[in-house]
């Protein structure tokens, strides 16, 4: 899911974020007369729900190309904050549709973009190619097939194909598309379409470089029937084959719980924080149980700290538990050594980051969450550990939350994280937390 920061105020480095070049390949032969209202109301959202968002409008370069016997570019590629609406109208249709030749340059256009962001250092992601067509092409079309192919294997490139009405052959147009992605859009639904590329294009803008997303799936098929499900890769042999299963991404979440004795202060004259922690987790994994779109791909591994840090349950499906973990008074010890346990934390991500690319398995970024009641040792090593976080954060290669109980934590703790405010709820209310933690998952 998208990763939303309160009181955003601008990242260091704004004019170097990554960005995310996307071309639309829009039919304009005549087959798209009876589907411009739709097509131009439906540009129309799509531009002012990516315009809407801060990560979204800066990431996302845009460049759009008409086809038909009179290609043209509409526009070159730009971020979508120059970008004024675009509308195909009547005027613009050509007899036929030219898929071939539009197509072979839509990938030289993107070739010159990405040596644009190598040559100025900016990271990018995986380009996407939308193919949003009413006909079939009238031009040769299996050489740039290969081409395109070959990008979308390599995973260079993201291919998605639109069709409308019954003049498109759509055994022949989906082979564009190595992974086989082809939707048929529902009669006057064309609005729908254009909002589930914005929200994915969004998610994707809200992400890494190089990790995967879980992009919208919910409401597909109340707007376009699915002529083709996506193949799945090979499954690799032996102990990797729980990381693909049925669902292609996951979702790694690492908890970080402080297992000290301050844990049994009492909240109120029934139960002490640790009480309310157990509390908590029994709920997180109730409610996360009922989201199926996350559960399958849910990873979830436990650390507990005190004088000593345990992996109390090392990364596991969360739909693979037997049980809910609970936390014992006996598993208690004297002091809260968080550095140690965020340290621990950040080896058992990378290592099952390291699984993930083994197996070839998709993951989007990895959470640390911390919960703790804000008495802490060891403050000087935090420091130490708080480097390495921000370098991670500042990649976006890690998200942290830090949830606690008390309103006078140190400002050390307070203040120890990039873009990380601490969630301070009431203690009447402590297993909200999961919620907010639910809710960025």
């Amino acid at each position: 899911m998208p990763i939303y920061v309160d009181d955003f105020d601008g990242l260091p480095g704004w004019e170097q974020l990554p960005k995310l070049p996307v071309t639309l390949l829009i039919d304009s032969s005549k087959a798209m007369f009876p589907y411009l209202g739709q097509l131009n109301e439906g540009l129309k959202h799509f531009f002012q729900k990516i315009k809407g968002d801060i990560y979204a409008e800066e990431r996302i370069e845009l460049s759009i190309i008409a086809s038909s016997s009179e290609e043209k570019s509409v526009r070159g590629f730009a971020s979508i904050t120059d970008c004024d609406f675009f509308q195909l109208n009547q005027y613009d249709l050509g007899e036929k549709s030219f898929l071939g030749k539009s197509l072979t340059n839509a990938t030289e256009y993107l070739k010159t973009r990405k040596k644009y962001y190598k040559e100025n250092g900016f990271e990018y992601y995986q380009p996407w190619l939308v193919i949003i067509t009413a006909s079939d092409s009238s031009d040769s079309i299996e050489e740039i097939q290969k081409v395109i192919n070959e990008l979308e294997e390599q995973k260079r490139l993201a291919v998605f194909i639109f069709t409308l009405g019954n003049q498109v052959n759509k055994e022949e147009i989906v082979k564009f598309s190595y992974k086989k992605r082809l939707l048929s859009i529902k009669e006057n639904q064309i609005t729908k379409c254009f909002e589930w590329l914005a929200e994915s294009f969004i998610i994707v803008a809200h992400s890494a470089v190089g990790q995967s997303v879980v992009l919208p799936h919910d409401n597909i098929t109340e707007w376009a029937i699915i002529e083709k499900i996506d193949e799945k890769p090979k499954k690799p042999e032996a102990n990797d084959e729980e990381l693909y299963e049925d669902i292609a991404c996951r979702l790694p979440t690492c908890f970080i719980v402080n297992s000290s004795k301050s844990l049994l202060r009492k909240v109120d004259e029934d139960k002490t924080y640790l009480d309310y922690i157990n509390l908590g987790l029994k709920k997180y994994f109730q409610d996360l149980s009922q989201l199926e779109e996350y559960y399958g791909g849910s990873d979830i591994a436990i650390i507990t700290c005190n004088n000593e840090v345990k992996i109390v349950e090392d990364f596991q499906l969360a739909k693979d538990k037997k049980e809910i973990f609970q936390l014992q008074q006996s598993d208690l010890g004297e002091e809260m050594d968080l550095a140690s346990g965020i340290k621990k934390g950040l080896e058992l991500i990378a290592t099952r980051k390291e699984r993930y690319k083994e197996a070839g398995a998709n993951y989007t970024m990895p959470c640390l969450v911390i919960f703790t009641d804000g008495e802490i040792s060891n403050s000087e090593r935090l420091s130490e550990v708080k480097k390495e976080c921000e370098e991670l954060q500042k990649q976006w290669k890690l998200h942290i939350l830090i949830l606690t109980l008390e309103q006078d934590m140190s400002n050390e703790v307070l203040n120890c994280f990039y873009q990380t405010k601490p969630k301070l709820l009431s203690k009447e209310k402590y297993d909200e937390y999961f919620d907010w933690v639910l809710a960025r998952d």
